[in-house]
């Protein structure tokens, strides 16, 4: 016999990270994100900056 759980709901709010797609006059598609959304995404990641990827890049690590 199958053990079953049942677990609670979760609830999940936040702001979409796509804001909109645009479809142009060739039907090529674009997403579009709000700048606040680019912030707070690049704030949580912490990507390398241009100057530590040459550093490493020069160093060879």
């Amino acid at each position: 016999m199958a053990h079953e759980t049942e677990l609670t709901p979760v609830v999940v709010t936040a702001n979409p990270t796509i804001d909109r797609v645009r479809i142009d006059g060739f039907s090529s598609t674009s997403a579009v994100i709000a700048e606040s959304q680019l912030h707070d995404r690049n704030e949580s990641i912490r990507l390398p900056t241009m100057e530590t990827l040459r550093s490493c890049a020069a160093s060879g690590r």
